[in-house]
């Protein structure tokens, strides 16, 4: 008896365990649209590596440009584009490379106006889950 107690323990946090991934990768999409949906007219996405992984498992092109987010792109690219027409919405994990990279970045600013919005463990959760 005690053994089959043991095992509906275990199951119990295997399905506790994967409601919490589910709930994070809930999460995770209510973020990213929140900072979509926050910044009015159209927009590029800016992302690192780590952050365009987690939002590529997250949101197909089609579902990002019925939020207006025309473009997506990394931010460690080499495009030298112009796009004074779009808004930069920056999902960058607070790293040293990718604070120098940004600093190049508004340096000469490629984007009408820049929203900043930070990812800190939340990338290290998703390979959890992923």
């Amino acid at each position: 008896m005690a053994s089959s107690a043991r095992g509906i323990t275990a199951m119990d946090k295997d399905r506790s365990d994967s409601l919490a991934q589910m709930h994070l990768v809930k999460i995770l999409r209510a973020y990213i649209l929140q900072m979509v949906t926050e910044v009015p007219g159209y927009k590029a996405l800016l992302l690192d590596k780590d952050t365009m992984r987690v939002s590529s498992t997250q949101f197909g092109r089609t579902e990002l440009a019925e939020h207006n987010v025309v473009q997506i792109e990394r931010l460690d690219s080499n495009d030298s584009k112009e796009h004074l027409e779009l808004k930069a919405v920056c999902f960058l994990r607070p790293t040293r490379e990718n604070v120098t990279m940004l600093k190049r970045e508004l340096r000469e600013p490629r984007y009408q106006s820049y929203h900043l919005c930070k990812c800190v463990e939340v990338s290290s959760c998703v390979r959890k889950v992923a």
